[in-house]
């Protein structure tokens, strides 16, 4: 995989053959020919129970910078509401393996005018782990309030045939 800026300074992954794989575009400040690879593979995305649809209303969205990764955690709580916790620091412990605290949100409603960051609050509820076995596939281990748990995950797929995000000698 390589990644090229090009103007006005964005970077877009790029596939073999097809331009935006990745799914991933983001304003930086490099110029319209800069051209580098990248270290390993990028696990940049939506991702949700193994096989594919067997748990809707599941899932994460992962983004993956360097060797962090952000994790938002869609799911259900104990009560059957839904509920979103976040992964916000899940560091490399090795090559295909990530872990951090999870943390549970509250605050004003989205639509809330004027908006009160001071009424924005996060609690440590937990932690988490991701196990990648390949730039498709993984696992996801977590403690939340006490409860261990785990599941098979699979990336999202939009489109086929499908770009893989690897690196280039």
């Amino acid at each position: 995989m390589w990644w090229l800026a090009s103007p006005p300074s964005s970077v877009c992954c790029v596939g073999p053959g097809v331009a935006g794989a990745c799914n991933s575009c983001w304003t930086i400040g490099y110029s319209p020919t800069t051209i580098f690879t990248v270290a390993g593979p990028n696990y940049q995305g939506l991702w949700w129970n193994a096989p594919a649809g067997s748990q809707p209303g599941w899932g994460l969205a992962i983004d993956h910078q360097g060797d962090t990764l952000f994790a938002a955690w869609f799911t259900y709580g104990s009560t059957g509401a839904g509920q979103w916790l976040v992964m916000p620091n899940a560091a490399r412990a090795s090559d295909s393996t990530y872990s951090g605290d999870i943390y549970r949100t509250t605050g004003p409603a989205f639509n809330s005018r004027p908006w009160d960051p001071s009424a924005v609050a996060s609690t440590k509820v937990g932690s988490g782990t991701l196990t990648f076995s390949s730039d498709r596939n993984g696992t996801f281990a977590y403690t939340v309030d006490g409860q261990s748990g785990g599941n098979t995950i699979t990336r999202e797929l939009f489109s086929s045939p499908v770009a893989s995000c690897t690196a280039v000698p």
